[in-house]
């Protein structure tokens, strides 16, 4: 995100990385809408412990948070004889309580992983995240490959800047109508092709440099015990624990 270290010093992006999956794997694993909700007040506490700024982390929020809101108009739904908890009904469709509860749950969970990510890994730049993947044991060609993806949707994002750029100053003004839509696939379809050309002139040019397959990395950081490092992994352990715990031995208590 930023690229600069978040306020503990003394956590490296392999520490900050475990922190991160523990928690997010029990956020995850939680059907407690009250745990989730809790689950995402701690999260937003932590990406403020972490220095990060709300402003650098709303386009992110406004992009997964989109998915959600569909999620809250769709999950709800239910077709045939009316189910129980069902809060309206336009002839056989019906806005169900269960559904709604689900698809909040889902919006609150998925926010609250995001927040963390941001707050720990998201404050180290993309090489010394995949190099902390590496070390966390995951398979080199999945690294290489997050690089990739990485790279290229930056490329995309330039090239769909510079489309929409160059079609303002020919006049084009987005509108409700079938012109705007076709305008919109035609640019759309014009990014894709870009995209593609730029991929294979990329690969030839990585050939031709001698790539096998694997992009260089920085080298192994070393493995040295850091004690800060250390308490931060064992309480976010123990934290998800806790969580995990809570979700399953306090069901009748918390909704």
């Amino acid at each position: 995100m930023t690229g600069r270290g978040s306020r503990p010093r003394g956590l490296s992006a392999r520490h900050k990385l475990l922190a991160a999956l523990f928690p997010a794997c029990a956020v995850a694993s939680c059907s407690s809408l009250t745990l989730s909700g809790a689950s995402l007040v701690l999260s937003a506490l932590l990406l403020m412990c972490a220095g990060v700024s709300w402003r650098s982390v709303l386009p992110a929020l406004r992009r997964v948070n989109v998915f959600f809101l569909f999620l809250l108009l769709t999950m709800p739904l239910a077709l045939g004889p009316a189910p129980e908890g069902t809060l309206a009904s336009l002839g056989a469709v019906h806005f169900t309580l269960p559904g709604l509860a689900a698809a909040f749950r889902a919006a609150l969970k998925g926010n609250a992983v995001l927040l963390v990510f941001l707050a720990l890994p998201g404050t180290e730049p993309l090489s010394m995240n995949c190099r902390a993947l590496l070390d966390i044991g995951l398979p080199p060609k999945l690294v290489t490959l997050l690089q990739l993806v990485a790279r290229h949707a930056a490329e995309m994002r330039r090239e769909m800047r510079a489309l929409f750029a160059a079609a303002a100053l020919r006049g084009f003004t987005p509108r409700v109508d079938p012109r705007t839509w076709r305008a919109t696939a035609y640019l759309a379809a014009m990014l894709f092709v870009r995209a593609y050309d730029k991929s294979r002139r990329v690969e030839k040019a990585m050939l031709l440099r001698g790539f096998a397959g694997l992009l260089p990395l920085l080298p192994p950081a070393e493995k040295r015990i850091s004690s800060l490092g250390s308490v931060a992994v064992a309480a976010s352990l123990g934290l998800s624990i806790a969580l995990v715990a809570a979700d399953s031995l306090l069901p009748r208590v918390l909704p």
